[in-house]
């Protein structure tokens, strides 16, 4: 049996972290006095790595690294922490890596990744200065300078770095990336410019064919009303990945936009069947079926699951809105008030969903519910636009001419403009103002 292998069979052999951990510390002693231990750890610590055993893993290099010093183990630490975010750690290891190698290329670019990380922005700066100062091919301190440039919105300098690695470093592994940050770039700026993003679409050096750079161009073709073209790259983005429902959502925009209701109702209801549950991209799915009035129940019912998660008040309220409005469109107000009254003890107040509750009231011919439900909305200063045309229309409609004329007045003095309840005031008072009050009586 090997050291290893002697070393893995304790570890199975042990329950707990803590346990796991006594034994690699065992045999870190046992490696001070012995140094035929120290390959067996090396390997180790990449086996943990590799079964996402990372605080094993680590414990193993910052124990050697104690136990030798050596460089290699600082920059396994280092690039370990770096990865899973943990930059002040990962800082203060790389001290140590200084202290043992000034001039090291990689150790710069390191020391310049974790200043950025750590947002001391003006230190990494500095040092990828003068990292391309001094390795001026190395294409990585370009782009993450260019980033750090982006970031803080000063566009031309960052695009200045991008374009230095595009256009003068040819074999730049991550030139692809680059190129997609030039265009978003461009696109941030005040007048895009058409042929620079097309001298960066048609470059011969590298065509186009990740799905990242396709949803990209159809982002910024969109942008620029070239529609034909962002229609072409959305849909080669999704015969990449079929499942990217970000690809999706942005062809149903751009179909909407275009007025291609055939692909759109095509688009809507393949996006509908295969998001998987409770997929926050629903709410967007929805919100373009109910404006292209396409809404259907598959949906509706994933609509419905997701918004029991939802703990935004503005998407909350958007989405009872679409529920409630599909099922009074089908005539069943049953439907549409088990959902309120699920959607109520699950989390909300009743006031809240007040204004839709008295819809659903009103629709099944609950008047006294209806009403009282429509005053808790006014009181509730609910911010719906037609609330009041309907409280007015609901009175008028039930020959309540009064309060029909209250709520009127009350609202055609503020600051509201609301059109209908405006036609419906002229309407009020021409049968408000019939001498004869039996002939009103008459009136249907």
């Amino acid at each position: 049996m090997t050291i290893l292998d002697e070393i893995l069979e304790e570890l199975g052999n042990v329950d707990t972290i803590e346990e796991q951990r006594l034994v690699i510390i065992d045999y870190i002693e046992r490696a001070s006095e012995d140094s035929s231990y120290i390959p067996a750890l090396e390997s180790l610590a990449d086996i943990l790595f590799k079964t996402g055993s990372i605080d094993q893993g680590l414990t193993v290099l910052i124990e050697l690294f104690e136990l030798k010093k050596y460089k290699k183990y600082a920059k396994q630490i280092v690039s370990k922490l770096y990865q899973y975010e943990a930059y002040d750690k990962a800082y203060f290891y790389w001290l140590d890596l200084a202290k043992s190698d000034n001039e090291d290329p990689e150790l710069k670019l390191l020391e310049a990744r974790l200043l950025k990380k750590l947002n001391r922005h003006t230190e990494a700066i500095d040092m990828y200065r003068k990292i391309i100062k001094s390795y001026p091919t190395l294409g990585e301190a370009y782009e993450d300078l260019g980033d750090i440039y982006l970031e803080q919105q000063n566009i031309s300098q960052a695009e200045n770095y991008y374009r230095a690695v595009y256009e003068y470093l040819d074999d730049y592994e991550n030139i692809r990336d680059v190129r997609l940050k030039l265009v978003e770039v461009e696109s941030l700026k005040e007048i895009i410019d058409l042929a620079a993003v097309e001298k960066l679409e048609k470059d011969e050096r590298i065509p186009l064919e990740t799905e990242d750079e396709f949803f990209v161009f159809a982002n910024v073709y969109k942008t620029l009303f070239q529609f034909d073209k962002a229609i072409d790259y959305a849909k080669k983005a999704l015969q990449k990945d079929s499942d990217n429902i970000n690809y999706s959502i942005l062809l149903i925009d751009l179909y909407k936009t275009t007025g291609q209701k055939s692909n759109l109702y095509k688009e809507l209801t393949w996006s509908a069947k295969t998001l998987p549950p409770l997929d926050p991209m629903i709410l967007n799915i929805a919100k373009v079926a109910d404006d292209v009035d396409h809404l259907n129940d598959d949906i509706i019912e994933k609509l419905v699951d997701y918004t029991n998660l939802i703990d935004n008040s503005e998407d909350f309220y958007l989405a009872i809105n679409i529920i409630v409005n599909y099922y009074l469109s089908k005539s069943d107000a049953a439907q549409a008030l088990h959902f309120l009254r699920v959607f109520e003890g699950e989390q909300i107040d009743h006031e809240y969903m007040s204004y839709h509750f008295a819809l659903v009231y009103e629709a099944l011919g609950l008047n006294d519910k209806a009403e009282e439900d429509y005053l808790i909305a006014l009181d509730y200063l609910l911010p719906h636009e037609e609330l009041a045309y309907r409280l007015a229309n609901f009175y008028f409609t039930n020959k309540e001419v009064e309060k029909a004329l209250e709520v009127v007045n009350q609202y055609n003095n503020t600051f509201y403009d609301i059109p209908k309840l405006k036609a419906l005031s002229k309407e009020i008072q021409s049968k408000n103002d019939l001498s004869d009050l039996d002939e009103y009586k008459e009136w249907e």
